[in-house]
């Protein structure tokens, strides 16, 4: 009889499911569907402990809080528009994130988003009235911890059955561009 090899460990035999699988059916267990996950979609840690993706380099990470819905995670001058919608939340973006259109429209209630791009200052002013604290979740890197209220969802508009192109990701360490 052999004996058994003591490098062997049962454990690391032992199968694992990505975590984007795990967090996906941790979603569909949870009883308010639409509301985004408290748990790491992406793999950090929500009470803003280090992280353990090696991407990030074990550095905090900003968390953004979505007003009635729930808080996500999101790597530092990620788009917003893109956060938002990888947590789970069908947040208009009918332009593809690209400040041609103003579905996706968010309160900033707390927090310091990045600056205004030219192209939002001036797809902004073409609204009648525009609250100091009303941006376009697409042309906000997000650098620091915010609190922002969704306003234009899919699910609040049964005419449309997308929530538009998916935004492009964009260099953290670049400004966005400006409109072609």
């Amino acid at each position: 009889m052999a004996t058994p090899d003591p490098s062997y460990s049962r454990d690391l035999m032992r199968p694992t499911l990505p975590t984007a699988i795990i967090c996906a059916f941790r979603a569909a267990l949870d009883s308010t569907h639409n509301a985004a996950p408290l748990w790491p979609l992406f793999g950090y840690d929500h009470s803003r402990k280090r992280t353990d993706v090696g991407t990030m380099e074990g550095k905090l990470v900003p968390i953004v809080t979505m007003e009635g819905v729930g808080q996500t995670t999101c790597p530092e001058g990620r788009r917003l528009v893109l956060a938002i919608e990888d947590s789970g939340v069908d947040i208009l973006h009918r332009c593809g994130g690209n400040a041609r259109c103003t579905t996706c429209r968010v309160q900033v209630l707390s927090g310091e988003p990045s600056p205004k791009t030219d192209a939002e200052i001036e797809r902004l002013g073409r609204l009648e009235e525009v609250p100091d604290n009303l941006r376009l979740s697409c042309q906000i890197q997000v650098r620091n911890d915010l609190t922002v209220r969704v306003l234009r969802r899919l699910r609040d508009n049964p005419d449309m059955t997308d929530p538009g192109p998916r935004p492009i990701e964009w260099p953290a360490d670049h400004p966005l561009p400006p409109e072609p």
